[in-house]
């Protein structure tokens, strides 16, 4: 059974709440390009792992690293058709969020967005 209060959300287990106004575990909407911050829930940094290779570092872990994390990336008024991206190499810690241009070959992206859903720690 959950515990709900005014401020949040906390599911049995878990040792960390959730803002009532950001249910998923983790999200984040960045700037793969300045790797700047725009908002986030549950982020504590953002690292470059080369080009089009972020990692999103979570401020409460997760329980277990078989979480579901999905990203989306693109540039400018370009279509997020022509970008291929996704959530990758994801740890309790973190989750990698990987973009490339339509060759494909990897690069960053000025808007990059990535959502995980689990069981924090």
């Amino acid at each position: 059974m959950a515990q709900y209060k005014n401020s949040g959300v906390r599911l049995d287990g878990e040792a960390a709440d959730r803002s009532l106004t950001g249910i998923a575990a983790v999200w984040a909407n960045f700037d793969q390009v300045t790797g700047s911050g725009r908002d986030s829930t549950n982020v504590s940094s953002y690292t470059d792992n080369g080009a089009g290779l972020w990692a999103v570092n979570f401020t409460s872990n997760f329980a277990n690293d078989d979480f579901a994390g999905v990203a989306d990336c693109a540039q400018g008024t370009e279509t997020a058709a022509r970008t291929l991206s996704n959530a990758c190499n994801q740890t309790t810690s973190d989750v990698d969020v990987f973009a490339s241009n339509s060759t494909p070959t990897a690069t960053d992206r000025a808007l990059a967005q990535v959502i995980c859903m689990g069981d924090l720690a």
